[in-house]
């Protein structure tokens, strides 16, 4: 067994202590002598040289032995604080709710409070000397040579342990490797925590957020679908109406004008009002829903935003398509177009753009979209805003769709709003958020 630094020199003390009081015993022994024998002082009547040499290290060792007495009762003190600090961490570690295994080199446990013991179904002394992969088999770290734990000091990782009766559960681990004088590893002490409630809350909540994407992404089909029937309703039923009698008061009109009724310019202005109600309502309806994607393509629903934009606000675009439309899904087709609309919607709302940059590109296997403007250029903290709903709604139509969304603010040069997504819509049972 391997004697602790600390037995050895107490050892030696006591040693050294022992031989300085059997000199000091010796020379009293000799001063007894001398003096019953009467020779302990020569013919001048001084002491004599053997008995000099004797007294000179008599005192000398008494000399030392006090000082020895001084330097032990220092360290004696010292080992009384070291012994107090160590109680109360060992107190600390044995109350812990944490549990802590120390083990050596070879894996074997040497130490493991209550806490580590009860997590995995065992007595304390059940575990001293027990190798610690048959608690946590698959933690890799444990499985690491000298060389390896020496290069890494510290890991933190999560794992899977064992009970005594079988079942596993999941846990975190610290553990932090213990170099000797030589820098050697002499040991390892390993913090474990039992995860199983965060486990099981991290799985109810990543259920919840895949429950709420499919709502989201179910929502925004019947949006979709209820801006198409409203579109066509408004193209089909209400633009038919006015269109109807439009040509009614065309007619009548005519008559007017046969007649040279007064009332003509009435009628004029109210076919006027009627051309202007038939735009209005295209335009309605094409932003609802513009049939120009279903029936043309992408390059086409974008141009004619784009127009409509300039034609309304006055905003100069630049825009960059490709030359042959992508092959996109109609799924996919529908999220790059709302998100062109919902990042140029934002510059003239937010940002009071005057002139924007737009490109559409294929990127790979990706469609890609990138939208600047020549505004302030929005904050971290706009993009943070937990109220930007336009934002939000973009962002989660992104991700719905398996794409990647980002937005810059350069300040004093504007925004860039980046979209992308795969060309195809994602299978059914896709996990939206796999990849991230």
């Amino acid at each position: 067994m391997a004697v602790s630094r600390l037995t050895r020199r107490s050892f030696h003390e006591a040693l050294i202590s022992l031989v300085i009081m059997l000199l000091l015993l010796g020379f009293l022994l000799q001063f007894l002598i001398y003096t019953q024998m009467g020779i302990w002082l020569d013919d001048t009547g001084r002491l004599g040289s053997l008995l000099t040499v004797s007294l000179g290290g008599a005192v000398a060792l008494s000399v030392l032995l006090l000082n020895r007495w001084r330097t032990m009762r220092r360290d004696m003190e010292r080992r009384a604080r070291v012994n107090e600090q160590l109680e109360l961490l060992k107190v600390a570690v044995e109350t812990m709710e944490i549990g802590i295994t120390i083990t050596d080199t070879a894996r074997n446990i040497k130490y493991v409070n209550p806490a580590e013991a009860a997590m995995h179904g065992y007595e304390v002394n059940d575990l001293l000397e027990m190798e610690s992969w048959k608690m946590a088999p698959r933690d890799l770290w444990r499985a690491m040579s000298l060389e390896e734990m020496k290069e890494l000091r510290r890991a933190r990782r999560e794992s899977v342990n064992v009970r005594r009766d079988g079942t596993e559960f999941p846990v975190q681990l610290i553990s932090n490797v213990v170099l000797g004088s030589d820098g050697e590893p002499v040991g390892v002490v390993t913090s474990c925590e039992d995860i199983t409630e965060r486990k099981r809350a991290e799985d109810e909540l990543r259920d919840s957020r895949q429950r709420l994407r499919a709502l989201a992404q179910h929502l925004e089909v019947v949006r979709e679908k209820e801006r198409t029937r409203i579109a066509y309703e408004i193209h089909n039923d209400v633009g038919g109406a006015l269109t109807v009698l439009k040509l009614n008061l065309a007619k009548l009109e005519e008559r007017l004008a046969e007649e040279s009724s007064a009332h003509i310019e009435r009628v004029h202005r109210m076919l006027e009002s009627i051309d202007g109600m038939i735009d209005f309502i295209r335009s309605i309806s094409l932003r609802l829903r513009p049939f120009l994607l279903d029936d043309v393509g992408l390059n086409a629903a974008i141009e004619w935003q784009v127009q409509d934009l300039q034609r309304r606000a006055g905003l100069l675009v630049q825009l960059s398509l490709p030359a042959q439309e992508l092959e996109l899904s109609k799924e996919v087709k529908q999220t790059v177009f709302r998100a062109f609309q919902e990042a140029t919607t934002n510059s003239l709302r937010h940002a009071g753009s005057r002139l924007l940059w737009v490109e559409l590109a294929r990127d790979g296997d990706f469609a890609r979209l990138t939208v600047r403007d020549d505004g302030p250029g929005i904050t971290d903290e706009q993009i943070r805003n937990p109220s930007g709903f336009g934002l939000l709604g973009l962002k989660e139509r992104v991700e719905l769709a398996r794409g990647e969304f980002a937005i810059e603010g350069m300040a004093g040069k504007g925004t860039m709003v980046k979209v992308r997504v795969p060309l195809h819509k994602a299978e059914d049972g896709d996990d939206p958020s796999a990849d991230r």
